[in-house]
């Protein structure tokens, strides 16, 4: 089955194999997870839910892990990183012997919407 459509929540939820394409141009095929997985190195935002926000902030900033922090409420910070494979490995280690802890940690990109915006601004020279 072949769909053609711009509104790609709806394709979402109708398949979960895609093939992303823009002015002609081939960008992806595979899945979410696996388009995904080739975009690692590219910057990518995370909501963490911890209770200490500040510290755990200031422990990214300094391994140097984030392109930008913004702490939202109290307990809730976003970041973009480059740094995505770094940061998954290392911040369960780092967050318990500082203490910190970390109750979620999600990322808004995970949708296809979010992953085609990040294909195009590769596309267009913007990342």
């Amino acid at each position: 089955m072949i769909i053609a459509s711009h509104i790609l929540h709806e394709v979402e939820a109708i398949t979960q194999s895609y093939i992303l394409i823009v002015n002609s141009r081939l960008l992806a095929v595979g899945s979410a997870k696996e388009i995904q997985d080739r975009l690692i190195d590219s910057p990518m935002k995370y909501t963490f839910v911890c209770d200490n926000c500040h510290r755990l902030s200031q422990l990214l900033i300094d391994r140097q892990l984030v392109d930008s922090v913004q702490i939202i409420e109290p307990d809730r910070v976003t970041i973009s990183s480059r740094r995505v494979r770094d940061l998954i490995r290392d911040i369960p280690s780092w967050a318990e012997e500082e203490g910190v802890t970390i109750r979620e940690m999600h990322s808004p990109d995970d949708s296809l919407q979010a992953i085609f915006t990040s294909l195009l601004k590769i596309h267009r020279g913007e990342d």
